[in-house]
């Protein structure tokens, strides 16, 4: 209870507004008469006229990710991937608060750098890279089937009648969504972990939108070469990528980096480059040296 009271008041401290209201369904919601507040149609419930009245969702993790399992959960989050305003764009923020060592942390969308996320853990945001929303458990099998027949936008005659079907895009679009969503989060803390993260990253991200700013991180990878990782970073690199950051340290078996400056040739929009080879055995030290002059020569073109 203290660890999600605190979380709750450093989003509020991020997140500040004139009149900071939070609805909590433990709390709003009668626990010993839930029937009453859940209806055939989950869009009917109070869990969703409640995110009606809201400018986002705080989701608060324990240790086990456990929100990412539930159905109820599964059907909030993504309501925030699908609910969107008059222009198309999504309505609702996705806000992710946790404990760690007594300490709240917080990622926060559209907040990039906040103080509160440096130290958010990477295991629990690496969880969000694989949310399956079909697998979300229920204590009432009830409540999976309509959950899921909602967003499969099945009409309200068939929530409660049909089974959901295995497969459908709109589970594949809300999947996606979060699992870019989350690895765009991890971004910042996974460059800085002591172990690959970039791959699972770029697997995680959404191939269809282009990017302004990447930190991948390939450190203690077992590669000779960097072709097949390139082909990896390129799914995302497109002519809006403005900041590129690469952390190859540490690949003591990398003897053949070409293809990084093939990849970076066709990025015309790009101002800033950051490159680590250090640590790369197999490479000439003449490579090395060139990279590290060419990222410092490119940062100093753009100083004011």
């Amino acid at each position: 209870m203290l660890d999600f009271i605190q979380a709750v008041e450093c989003h509020a401290q991020w997140r500040p507004s004139s009149q900071s209201i939070y609805w909590v369904c433990a709390y709003a919601n009668n626990q010993w008469e839930l029937g009453a507040d859940i209806s055939t149609d989950p869009k009917a419930s109070s869990f969703f006229k409640a995110m009606q009245l809201t400018e986002g969702v705080l989701l608060v993790l324990d240790p086990a990710g456990t929100p990412f399992t539930r159905i109820w959960c599964c059907f909030e989050e993504s309501m925030c991937m699908l609910e969107t305003d008059a222009d198309g764009a999504r309505r609702l923020k996705l806000d992710i608060a946790t404990m760690l060592s007594g300490k709240p942390c917080l990622i926060a969308e559209d907040l990039p750098g906040i103080e509160a996320s440096k130290h958010f853990p990477l295991q629990l945001l690496e969880r969000g890279f694989a949310i399956n929303i079909t697998k979300g458990e229920a204590t009432q099998a009830e409540d999976k089937r309509r959950i899921l027949n909602c967003i499969a936008k099945k009409p309200g005659c068939e929530l409660d009648t049909t089974e959901p079907p295995q497969r459908h895009f709109m589970f594949d679009q809300v999947n996606k969504q979060l699992h870019s969503m989350f690895a765009q989060a991890a971004m910042e803390t996974a460059f800085r972990a002591y172990r690959a993260t970039g791959l699972a990253i770029c697997s995680a991200l959404d191939k269809d939108r282009e990017y302004s700013k990447l930190k991948l991180n390939f450190c203690n990878s077992a590669i000779g070469d960097s072709r097949s990782t390139m082909q990896v970073v390129k799914e995302h690199t497109g002519g809006y990528l403005q900041h590129l950051a690469l952390n190859f340290s540490w690949c003591k078996q990398l003897s053949d980096v070409s293809s990084v400056g093939q990849s970076l040739a066709s990025l015309s929009a790009l101002q800033h480059l950051a490159l680590n080879f250090s640590g790369c055995r197999q490479l000439p030290g003449e490579v090395q040296y060139f990279f590290y002059q060419m990222s410092k020569f490119l940062q100093a073109l753009h100083q004011p």
